[in-house]
């Protein structure tokens, strides 16, 4: 693995054989991070930005966060701890405003491409009801707002800049056994069922209103007889719509269930990634994602940790 620094004053450095990596990747997280340590007997000029490379594979393209010189017994050591590239998004707040034919073009124009991003992929088609930016939203609250509410999708950015608002994810599921051929294996599997998570019922109110006149109630809770209930004011919330409580309760039940598998090695996957997985413990299951991603290689080992949730 290569990393690529680029200093603040427009110098690339290489930095090789790194003695430690972990990367995490999460549904939950729009930003990537990267924590990397590196022998150094010299001190390096502030880094702004970092590439990372598997072979010729682009692996991560992000800002430095913390840039730490370490010397003890073990000699001495460049540490970077960096953020992806959607980063810039969340360290930016928004200009508060109204529009009143909202489009993911003009959003992307006056939100997102000032930061250096060059192109999305998603629905353009315009709405007639207005969009409302409010004090203190982040740059990515807002596009990640308005995907949500209205193309219905979640964004995501690329490893290559792209903000990607497509369709889901259609290609072939990966396939994770220890039994089958050309599939990935693993060298431990842990099932959680954690019932904690799970909302039974969601009381909104909505604007305009002067009580909690909606209520959302979860089947799958019911079924468990779980009893977890929250009220939600729309009235105050910038995610004001009805579409925030239902997805409130969508996450608790996929919160709810995860699988961890531990893999030898690299994994190239990608958060949202589809997975079949068949373990004698579960037999086969299906309808699974990839939720979160982490890497770690240092000198004793190198493996993958991938947690999986399953979709509706």
């Amino acid at each position: 693995m290569n990393f690529i620094a680029t200093t603040i004053n427009g110098e690339d450095i290489k930095l090789k054989s790194p003695v430690k990596v972990e990367i995490n990747k999460s549904q939950d997280a729009p930003a990537d991070d990267l924590e990397a340590t590196f022998i150094n007997d010299f001190k390096i000029p502030e880094i702004k930005t970092i590439k990372a490379y598997d072979n010729e594979n682009l692996i991560f393209d992000g800002i430095v966060d913390i840039q730490e010189y370490i010397k003890n017994n073990n000699g001495k050591f460049l540490n970077l701890i960096c953020r992806s590239k959607a980063a810039i998004l969340l360290d930016n707040e928004a200009y508060p405003q109204i529009y009143y034919t909202p489009s993911l073009f003009t959003i992307f124009n006056r939100h997102v491409k000032p930061y250096g991003f060059s192109k999305f992929i998603g629905d353009d088609k315009s709405f007639s009801t207005n969009f409302v930016v409010s004090k203190g939203m982040s740059e990515w609250e807002v596009l990640e707002n308005f995907c949500i509410d209205y193309l219905k999708k979640s964004p995501k950015i690329t490893v290559d800049g792209i903000v990607d608002v497509k369709s889901e994810n259609k290609n072939k599921p990966l396939l994770f056994s220890n039994s089958k051929n050309n599939a990935i294996k693993y060298n431990s599997i842990t099932i959680f069922n954690k019932r904690y998570k799970i909302y039974s019922e969601i009381l909104a109110k909505e604007v305009g209103k002067s009580e909690y006149n909606l209520n959302l109630e979860n089947e799958n809770a019911k079924k468990r007889d779980i009893k977890r209930k929250r009220y939600i004011n729309l009235t105050n919330n910038e995610k004001s719509t009805l579409s925030y409580a239902k997805r409130m309760l969508k996450f608790s039940n996929e919160s709810s269930y995860e699988i961890k598998l531990i893999c030898p090695g690299k994994i190239f996957a990608e958060v949202g990634d589809l997975v079949n997985l068949e373990d004698e413990l579960i037999t086969k299951e299906s309808n699974l994602f990839i939720y979160k991603i982490k890497y770690t290689l240092d000198q004793n080992l190198e493996k993958t940790i991938i947690t999986l949730r399953k979709g509706e």
